[in-house]
């Protein structure tokens, strides 16, 4: 699953949790979960939680 992040202008702690929640839904039933074109807030946020190391994230 890709999701695209690009107009998102907050993201806090419970969106890094939905993201999480997707992440592990995917993964159950053998998918996967990328974040596309993700905007400077999400990028900060993930890279500030650590998960820029277990979700593969892009920009434009």
């Amino acid at each position: 699953m890709l999701i695209d992040l690009d107009g998102i202008t907050l993201c806090e702690t419970g969106s890094l949790y939905t993201i999480l929640g997707v992440r592990h839904a995917a993964n159950q039933v053998g998918g996967s979960l990328a974040i596309s074109a993700a905007s400077g807030p999400v990028r900060d946020a993930l890279h500030e939680a650590g998960l820029h190391e277990i979700l593969p994230v892009t920009t434009h």
